[in-house]
């Protein structure tokens, strides 16, 4: 099982507990940004309204004031002159208290008309085709306003001058009607437009259908700033957005003066709302990307002083568990959090001395390898002196006793052979069945009194076992091979080793003739058989038939 530190849950607390800090700081900066783009647009709207307010109200008053000079003159001549001569009087005295007004014609019914003009330019015949021209002061140019007497207004030039016509037809009681003209010099209304400085801003007062009577912020003859769609016009205030004539999307707002037929056309140009966008967005932006920088360096921060020290103990601590030799050791350094640096140095003093356990483990071990490896060689040398000593005792002793002490001499030259060929420099190691089986045979041949009897080695395959299994081996062999050869009529014992498959390899040991085998002791090979761990097979006659791991 390997080591899986969950630094991506480490870090990923860290960040949200500062994206927790900072998310509400975010929002709220950016609701207060739109809480003040929001007021400084409906300042901005505020400002508009009031700019056409302000234009439609004065033009108003001056309209108003203009019909109701022009009414004042008609009633009092009306009232008072009977003859041309005094109604010219009147009509002078009207023209000298009203600054702006140029030319004044009164025709009452039953009298003859009375004409005044100031700059003494033009012809009474002039007066009166202005005053009786309907179609151009007529119709639906007719402006009715609330307590005045029903108006229509046109612009000519008179004299070579150009002028402001307003006329009235005031009723009179017995059902007939008088006429009032007056012209009045376009100074006087663009005086009424004169404000104040105005920015990216165009106003006129415009007669419906028939283009503008004055214009502030460009000039008379410009059109191009007009909205491509008609002015609409609402009783009041309002706003609207359209194309201009030369091109451009702009914010229009109209207010009626007059009926809807004459109206303030206002044209405000959009750089006040970029500039109020422009700082909405650099309110909404800048506390965002501080706080995104922020949170960059707290990442990076986290990254620097917590994480990467914590994978530099991953590494030591996954280079140790693949591999306990490991030496790679935690990183220390005075950069380090002390906390981390305190764990980092407990995790490396564990590692030197498991390190140091190790080793002398290891030397524990080598130690005892040394001793067991000793011990064997006593062992061994034990084992040939033993059999030394027997085979010099066989040698003295009468016949009929030597062959119970070659089998006693054969029994103990198995474990001889077995721990010579097992015995190396680095330990104990398995031992190869036919070399081992070649020298066994050799012996019992040497040792054992035969006569015409023979022993018979075949092994085609090769196996190995090691020192505890190999004995048992062995023993089976001597056991088998005494046991068969001891009977007078047996002529040749034959030991094979077969391949069964990749991993077993079959014993078997025959005599022949058969009618002369003798059953080795079953106890004696039942338990030799536990200690191979062999399976025993059925025999076929043969002395022994064992499949075995080897």
């Amino acid at each position: 099982m390997k080591f899986r530190p969950n630094l991506t849950g480490i870090k990923t607390r860290l960040l949200a507990l500062m994206a927790f800090v900072i998310l509400p700081i975010a929002l709220a900066s950016v609701v207060v940004a739109l809480r003040n783009y929001r007021a400084a647009l409906a300042g901005i709207e505020t400002e508009r309204a009031q700019i056409t307010n302000d234009y439609s109200v004065r033009t108003r008053i001056w309209y108003r004031g203009l019909v109701r000079a022009l009414a004042s003159t008609y009633a009092a001549v009306e009232a008072e002159a009977a003859t041309e001569e005094g109604c010219a009087r009147i009509v002078a005295a009207s023209l000298k208290v009203n600054p702006g007004f140029r030319a004044l014609r009164i025709a009452t019914p039953g009298r003859p008309g009375c004409y005044v003009n100031i700059d003494n330019a033009g012809a009474r015949a002039q007066l009166d085709a202005i005053a009786a021209n309907p179609g151009r002061i007529a119709g639906r140019q007719t402006i009715s306003v609330a307590g005045l007497v029903p108006a229509r207004y046109d612009i000519t030039y008179f004299g070579g001058a150009r002028r402001l016509v307003i006329h009235i037809d005031p009723p009179q009681a017995d059902g007939a009607h008088g006429a009032a003209t007056l012209l009045v010099d376009p100074a006087l209304l663009e005086a009424i437009f004169a404000i104040g400085p105005l920015e990216d801003t165009t106003v006129a007062l415009v007669r419906q259908g028939a283009g503008a009577l004055v214009t502030r912020g460009a000039s008379a003859e410009d059109d191009s700033w007009n909205p491509q769609i008609s002015s609409p016009v609402a009783g009041g205030y309002f706003r609207f957005a359209s194309t201009a004539r030369g091109g451009g999307d702009f914010d229009y707002a109209t207010s009626e003066v007059a009926g809807p037929e004459l109206h303030i056309l206002a044209r405000f140009s959009d750089t006040e709302t970029r500039r109020q966008r422009t700082q909405f967005l650099f309110m909404t932006l800048t506390p965002l990307a501080i706080l995104g920088l922020l949170f960059l360096a707290y990442s990076r921060a986290i990254q620097a002083d917590v994480v990467r020290w914590i994978l530099g103990v991953r590494r030591a601590a996954l280079a140790r568990i693949e591999d306990t030799r490991s030496t790679v050791l935690a990183p220390v350094n005075d950069d380090m959090p002390l906390e981390i640096r305190s764990v980092a140095t407990a995790f490396n003093a564990m590692v030197s001395e498991g390190r140091a356990r190790e080793q002398a483990l290891e030397r524990s071990i080598e130690d005892n390898r040394a001793l067991m490896r000793e011990l064997h060689h006593h062992v061994k040398n034990s084992l040939q002196v033993i059999q030394s000593y027997m085979a010099l005792s066989r040698r003295h002793k009468p016949p009929e006793e030597r062959r119970a002490l070659a089998e006693i001499e054969a029994r103990v030259l198995v474990l001889s052979i077995a721990y010579r060929l097992a015995l190396g420099d680095s330990g104990m190691r398995p031992v190869s069945l036919r070399p081992f089986t070649e020298e066994i045979v050799a012996n019992l041949a040497a040792a054992l009194p035969r006569g015409r009897q023979r022993i018979s080695v075949s092994a085609s395959e090769e196996g190995m076992l090691n020192v505890d299994q190999i004995i048992p081996f062995g023993l089976a062999i001597v056991e088998c091979v005494t046991t068969a050869l001891a009977h007078p009529d047996c002529e040749v014992v034959t030991i094979s080793m077969v391949r069964a498959d990749a991993r077993k390899i079959d014993l078997i040991i025959d005599a022949a003739p058969r009618t002369a085998i003798c059953t080795p002791n079953a106890r004696i090979m039942l338990g030799l058989a536990l200690q191979l761990k062999a399976e025993p097979l059925p025999t076929d006659g043969a002395l022994l038939r064992w499949r075995l791991t080897a």
